[in-house]
């Protein structure tokens, strides 16, 4: 009975590891430059927003986090904010280069 069933347990976890698919990520520490903000950041990911939520736009399944890096530090991040795109699966992240 064990071995039946550790058989099963391994037929559907292989079943299910086939139809997985990889979600893509990058992340990105960015600094302002000098006589900008963080209105200057969102306001170049609303834009961006637009173009990738447009009718020419066919991939529909990307996504972008602005993240201020404001966690408990001992001392100030090399970074201003990280910026995080994410893309459906790696045909989609392709097709975007």
């Amino acid at each position: 009975m064990l071995k039946r069933s550790i058989f099963y347990v391994l037929i559907i976890t292989a079943a299910f590891s086939f139809e997985a698919q990889s979600a893509v990520s990058e992340v990105q520490g960015c600094n302002l430059k000098n006589g900008t903000s963080m209105d200057d950041v969102v306001a170049l990911s609303e834009q961006m927003n637009q173009i990738q939520d447009g009718d020419g736009y066919i991939e529909k399944r990307f996504g972008q986090l602005i993240m201020q890096p404001i966690v408990e530090q001992t001392e100030k991040s090399e970074f201003d904010f990280y910026f995080l795109n994410f893309w459906g699966n790696y045909q989609i992240y392709g097709n975007d280069m």
